[in-house]
């Protein structure tokens, strides 16, 4: 018989999307499955939604929670999991009806098995990113690790719904997901993970359908300080993890001009003529630029941008009200120039 393999979806608010994720995976080519739903405090149909899918189906298991947010709701789905294998499925996704038994047969083989995915809206589809090309495989983890650091900022390697995971891992090492944050918890989940991996199937084939563009979704609109601590704390983990696996001195520069990349959209946003006031945009600019952290990032960035140029000779003169002056300066060339 085919190992119990447990899905874990948390779900607020998710009446509109609700039957046709559940149904993706009802349906599924592989049977043997605990499908575990959390509910997170939902105020809209969701609660009756899952009680009709539990009703007329009893490998699926509903929890009702107080609203504690999406890194809770998983942790509260691990604790009861019963499969030897886990994967995680967000709840206005769906998945292709083969994905689980394609993870799963890749897995037979490693620790963590992942597949390929599609960018969905409402009229439209576009592949994902495909890193490791068009053919299935094995990698190494110290492979996986390096090609991982060219992309840290890719959902491919981040997310967690096109992934299938070993329990005993997850169950025996506590790797959890920090409930204070829900932005980046899952990339940090992957990282720790990552420290027992040995080898790491490829599926090549686009395997999930990433639903995107929905005001109830997971991926939230938030602050734009928040989103950047969020980001410096995945990178902070990242480099020790990469430095416990001894990856570090091989992907630091990288990893730096992942960092150094990601820095570009906040500091957009805060330089922007709209934002609030240039002395909050130099206070701002200030809290992310002083870190010990983004210095190196600007200083190892393989392939500066203008945002990091502009940076570095601010950093120089320490001026952070030149950093504001020039940046607004650029945003509008560019304007000019879309023109």
């Amino acid at each position: 018989m085919d190992d119990l393999i447990s899905v874990i979806i948390p779900a607020y608010n998710a009446e509109k999307y609700m039957d046709r994720c559940l149904n993706s995976i009802v349906k599924q080519s592989y049977n043997n499955l605990q499908i575990i739903v959390v509910n997170d405090g939902s105020t809209d149909n969701t609660k009756k939604i899952l009680e009709k899918f539990a009703e007329a189906d009893n490998r699926i298991v509903v929890i009702n929670q107080k609203n504690g947010g999406v890194s809770q709701a998983r942790n509260n789905g691990i604790y009861i999991a019963k499969g030897k294998y886990m994967c995680f499925v967000d709840s206005d996704d769906y998945i292709d009806i083969n994905m689980i038994q394609k993870l799963y047969d890749g897995i037979k083989k490693c620790e963590l098995s992942v597949c390929g995915f599609v960018n969905y809206f409402d009229n439209e589809e576009k592949d994902g990113p495909s890193p490791f090309g068009n053919t299935n495989g094995l990698k190494t983890r110290n492979e996986y690790l390096k090609i991982m650091s060219k992309y840290l900022y890719s959902v491919y390697f981040g997310a967690l719904w096109n992934k299938l995971y070993l329990s005993e891992i997850i169950m025996k090492n506590n790797i959890r997901f920090d409930d204070k944050i829900s932005f980046a918890e899952d990339f940090i989940f992957n990282i720790k993970y990552l420290e027992y991996v040995t080898k790491v199937s490829i599926v090549h084939n686009n395997l999930y359908y990433y639903y995107q563009e929905v005001k109830n979704s997971l991926t939230k609109v938030v602050d734009v300080q928040y989103r950047w601590q969020a980001s410096y704390t995945k990178y902070c983990c990242c480099i020790e993890q990469y430095k416990k696996m001894d990856m570090y001195n091989e992907c630091y520069r990288e990893i730096y001009s992942a960092i150094a990349y990601e820095l570009i959209g906040p500091t957009y946003d805060i330089t922007k003529e709209n934002y609030k006031g240039v002395k909050t945009a130099k206070e701002s600019l200030k809290k992310i630029y002083e870190e010990e952290l983004i210095k190196k990032a600007i200083k190892n960035v393989k392939k500066p941008q203008m945002v990091h140029r502009i940076a570095k000779i601010s950093l120089f003169l320490k001026s952070y009200g030149i950093f504001v002056f020039c940046m607004r300066v650029w945003i509008k060339i560019q304007r000019y120039d879309g023109k």
